[in-house]
């Protein structure tokens, strides 16, 4: 069975890599191809040290390194960038969600530099905070989920007001701690 707990009691974090590769002129012709990859890492609850041992964290990164000096070995391709994107679990405050999203996002620019020092033009990093649409793909991929439809209709439509200080996160969290007098977010949280 699969386990949404996963999720919440463990925050999600993946890489974007934004390849942008382009190909030698051949006389007037230019081969130009784009291209991306990506690698997820998991964080164990509230923490932003990345764990090599939490999760198959270390093979992930083994083979995303691969894959990546491998790109970096081809002559037809050029790497102009990578972009780190962060994020977390709904469980705490939203401002904490923030800086742990920064941080941890910050803990993989630097893994990803020691590897790879200066093979591309720019390495940059995306905190997500809360990361909805991740746990939306969760709770979609749970069939056992309890109230999964009223939790998915939560996910997908967010409370139509925001503020400059994302009081909508709060308002979707005590959303989602409503179906079934809060059985759907224990089950979450489990």
């Amino acid at each position: 069975m699969y386990n949404a707990s996963s999720f919440l009691m463990k925050r999600l974090l993946s890489f974007l890599l934004f390849l942008a590769c382009l190909g030698h002129a051949r006389g007037q012709e230019v081969d130009t191809r784009r291209g991306t990859d990506s690698v997820r890492v998991y964080f164990r609850l509230g923490d932003a040290r990345l764990d090599p041992y939490f999760r198959d964290n270390g093979a992930r990164i083994r083979a995303f390194t691969d894959r990546f000096r491998t790109l970096l070995q081809d002559p037809v391709r050029r790497i102009r960038g990578l972009r780190v994107t962060a994020g977390a679990s709904p469980e705490g405050s939203t401002e904490l969600n923030q800086r742990l999203s920064e941080r941890r996002a910050e803990a993989i620019r630097r893994l990803v530099s020691d590897y790879f020092p200066h093979e591309f033009g720019w390495l940059s990093t995306v905190p997500k905070g809360i990361d909805w649409e991740g746990l939306e793909k969760l709770v979609q991929a749970d069939e056992y989920m309890p109230y999964r439809h009223e939790v998915l209709d939560i996910l997908r439509y967010p409370p139509e007001w925001i503020t400059p200080h994302r009081k909508s996160d709060d308002e979707r969290k005590r959303r989602l701690s409503l179906p079934g007098g809060g059985y759907a977010w224990r089950y979450m949280e489990s």
